[in-house]
Protein backbone atom coordinates (compact mmCIF):
# COMPACT_ATOMS: atom_id res chain seq x y z
CA UNK A 1 0.00 0.00 0.00
CA UNK A 2 2.69 2.23 1.05
CA UNK A 3 4.86 1.61 -2.59
CA UNK A 4 1.38 1.99 -4.44
CA UNK A 5 0.64 5.46 -2.76
CA UNK A 6 4.19 6.98 -2.93
CA UNK A 7 4.00 6.01 -6.15
CA UNK A 8 0.95 7.54 -6.87
CA UNK A 9 -0.55 9.67 -4.02
CA UNK A 10 -4.44 9.64 -6.15
CA UNK A 11 -4.39 5.73 -6.34
CA UNK A 12 -7.60 4.47 -5.38
CA UNK A 13 -6.29 0.82 -5.92
CA UNK A 14 -4.36 0.80 -2.68
CA UNK A 15 -6.91 -1.89 -1.46
CA UNK A 16 -6.01 -5.32 -0.04
CA UNK A 17 -8.32 -8.29 0.90
CA UNK A 18 -7.56 -10.45 3.81
CA UNK A 19 -9.57 -13.37 2.57
CA UNK A 20 -7.44 -15.92 0.82
CA UNK A 21 -9.80 -17.91 -1.63
CA UNK A 22 -7.64 -20.57 -1.86
CA UNK A 23 -7.47 -22.12 1.65
CA UNK A 24 -10.48 -19.94 3.22
CA UNK A 25 -12.81 -22.12 1.69
CA UNK A 26 -15.18 -22.12 4.78
CA UNK A 27 -14.11 -19.33 6.43
CA UNK A 28 -14.65 -15.88 5.90
CA UNK A 29 -11.90 -13.19 8.14
CA UNK A 30 -13.42 -10.72 10.17
CA UNK A 31 -11.60 -7.44 8.80
CA UNK A 32 -11.86 -8.83 5.11
CA UNK A 33 -11.34 -5.57 2.81
CA UNK A 34 -8.71 -2.62 3.74
CA UNK A 35 -8.81 0.38 1.61
CA UNK A 36 -6.57 3.23 2.12
CA UNK A 37 -6.85 6.70 -0.13
CA UNK A 38 -5.45 9.94 0.37
CA UNK A 39 -7.75 12.63 0.46
CA UNK A 40 -7.21 16.55 1.41
CA UNK A 41 -3.51 15.39 2.09
CA UNK A 42 -4.31 12.65 4.77
CA UNK A 43 -4.43 9.17 4.46
CA UNK A 44 -7.62 7.44 4.81
CA UNK A 45 -8.42 3.96 5.52
CA UNK A 46 -12.26 2.29 5.00
CA UNK A 47 -12.15 -1.01 6.22
CA UNK A 48 -15.08 -3.83 5.79
CA UNK A 49 -15.66 -6.41 8.29
CA UNK A 50 -17.84 -9.45 7.95
CA UNK A 51 -18.28 -9.45 11.27
CA UNK A 52 -16.63 -8.11 14.76
CA UNK A 53 -17.39 -9.55 18.56
CA UNK A 54 -17.63 -6.17 20.32
CA UNK A 55 -17.86 -8.54 23.47
CA UNK A 56 -14.28 -9.58 23.85
CA UNK A 57 -12.63 -8.65 19.90
CA UNK A 58 -13.79 -5.63 18.43
CA UNK A 59 -12.18 -2.70 20.85
CA UNK A 60 -8.92 -4.32 20.01
CA UNK A 61 -9.48 -4.60 16.19
CA UNK A 62 -10.09 -0.92 15.98
CA UNK A 63 -6.69 -0.08 18.16
CA UNK A 64 -4.97 -2.44 15.27
CA UNK A 65 -6.87 -0.70 12.60
CA UNK A 66 -5.49 2.50 13.65
CA UNK A 67 -2.16 1.82 14.54
CA UNK A 68 -2.29 0.22 10.68
CA UNK A 69 -3.14 3.04 9.07
CA UNK A 70 -0.85 5.37 11.33
CA UNK A 71 2.08 3.15 9.60
CA UNK A 72 1.06 3.31 6.18
CA UNK A 73 0.53 7.19 6.65
CA UNK A 74 4.04 7.51 7.86
CA UNK A 75 5.12 5.49 5.26
CA UNK A 76 4.12 7.72 2.68
CA UNK A 77 4.22 11.21 4.54
CA UNK A 78 0.80 11.92 5.40
CA UNK A 79 -1.10 13.05 8.49
CA UNK A 80 -3.32 9.98 9.52
CA UNK A 81 -7.18 11.07 8.58
CA UNK A 82 -9.93 9.17 8.80
CA UNK A 83 -10.77 5.93 9.39
CA UNK A 84 -14.28 4.17 8.70
CA UNK A 85 -15.06 1.35 9.32
CA UNK A 86 -18.22 -0.70 8.15
CA UNK A 87 -19.37 -3.91 10.39
CA UNK A 88 -21.83 -6.33 8.75
CA UNK A 89 -22.27 -8.19 11.57
CA UNK A 90 -21.28 -6.25 14.97
CA UNK A 91 -22.26 -8.64 17.83
CA UNK A 92 -21.56 -9.70 21.61
CA UNK A 93 -21.92 -13.63 22.45
CA UNK A 94 -23.92 -14.71 25.27
CA UNK A 95 -21.20 -15.67 27.60
CA UNK A 96 -20.08 -11.70 27.33
CA UNK A 97 -23.38 -10.05 27.93
CA UNK A 98 -22.91 -9.46 31.30
CA UNK A 99 -19.56 -8.04 31.86
CA UNK A 100 -20.47 -6.07 28.96
CA UNK A 101 -23.05 -5.04 30.43
CA UNK A 102 -21.51 -3.85 33.49
CA UNK A 103 -19.22 -2.27 32.18
CA UNK A 104 -22.26 -0.04 29.98
CA UNK A 105 -23.82 0.65 33.22
CA UNK A 106 -20.75 2.07 34.46
CA UNK A 107 -20.31 -1.08 37.03
CA UNK A 108 -17.61 -2.85 35.25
Amino acid sequence: MIERLVADPASRRAAITTFQPLTDTAYVPCVSLLDFFIDGGALNLVAYCHSIDFGTKGFLNLVELAQLQRAVADGVGSPVGELTVFVKSAHVYDVDLEPIRAVLEGDG
